[in-house]
């Protein structure tokens, strides 16, 4: 009897020593299973990031501002005259080898065009330091109303310095520029004209058409990005 109970003590020893094993098994194999879980959700979550700041960082910040197009414009020959009272053949003007950005304004206008005189109020100043001999020039689409007298209080309104020509001239000949630069606007309402500027480096060179509104910090690194000469390499 004796022996025969050492016996069965050894047995049930030797059963619970394989039911621990098999929960030690089980328990390893869950935690297992799980880190696996998690390390792959973790990997998923960080691919995920990834792929949304690969998406964010290579989307244009100003994408859904405004666009650009590269286009040559065949300018009319037509008069205009400065806000310093100097009379200005349109043409000639435009064919300066100097840089030149140009938009079309009126100054009673309360919308688009304040936008646009502010992006070059803001910009004048920096783009002097990277390139002095640029010019910006602002045309008055309402030769009505803006005289002489005032396109000079605008551009003493918003600043500007030497570089920054504003022009007015007769309808026909106001008429004629918004129709070479493609932004003649539909009827004789004046606020459904668009807001764009026009870009160039040299007179051969195409204008760089940005529709839309655009940051002074954006103009300065379109104009950046065409004046910076190219670099090829071989």
């Amino acid at each position: 009897m004796g022996k025969k109970m050492v016996a069965n003590v050894m047995f049930l020893q030797k059963l619970w020593c394989i039911r621990l094993a098999v929960i030690l098994v089980a328990a390893i194999s869950i935690i297992l299973t799980g880190s696996a879980i998690a390390s792959d959700h973790a990997s998923t979550q960080e691919k995920n990031r990834s792929d949304t700041f690969k998406k964010v960082a290579n989307t244009p910040n100003s994408a859904n501002r405004y666009k650009i197009t590269n286009t040559h414009y065949p300018i009319p020959p037509a008069n205009f005259i400065s806000n310093k009272g100097q009379h200005v053949k349109i043409d000639e003007l435009l064919s300066s080898p100097r840089p030149v950005m140009l938009q079309f304004i009126y100054t009673t206008c309360t919308t688009i065009c304040p936008v646009l005189s502010a992006t070059f109020s803001q910009a004048q100043d920096r783009l002097n330091k990277i390139d002095e001999n640029f010019l910006l020039i602002s045309v008055s689409i309402d030769p009505e109303h803006d005289n002489v007298q005032k396109i000079s209080d605008y551009a003493k309104r918003h600043n500007a310095t030497h570089n920054w020509i504003f022009l007015t001239g007769d309808n026909d000949a106001t008429r004629k520029l918004l129709k070479a630069f493609d932004v003649l606007y539909p009827g004789s309402n004046k606020m459904n004209h668009q807001s764009t500027i026009f870009l160039r480096m040299r007179p051969d060179a195409p204008w760089r058409r940005i529709e839309g509104f655009l940051s002074a910090d954006e103009l300065i690194a379109e104009f950046t990005e065409l004046i910076t000469p190219v670099k090829v390499t071989y």
